[in-house]
């Protein structure tokens, strides 16, 4: 795989990741949400010597904040109950 797919890909994890983190309704989507942005990181991290080197930092930025969201989702149906 040539590494400028890679970066598309992680771009797309990394947004999918921030909108299953968003939808707080369904606890299955905030976990899918987690493992999407766990996927952008790790692409992120593969293609981040590519030519379209700001896809890559793009979908890593969004990756964390796709986790982050989902954690203070699960921490706040979970715990704070």
């Amino acid at each position: 795989m040539n590494k400028e797919l890679i970066s598309k890909l992680s771009l797309g994890f990394g947004i999918a990741s921030i909108a299953f983190a968003v939808i707080e309704c369904v606890f299955a989507l905030i976990v899918i949400g987690i493992i999407l942005g766990i996927v952008a990181i790790v692409l992120g991290i593969i293609s981040i010597k590519s030519e379209k080197r700001y896809l890559s930092v793009a979908g890593l930025v969004l990756g964390i904040g796709g986790i982050l969201l989902a954690s203070i989702w699960i921490y706040f149906i979970l715990i704070a109950k």
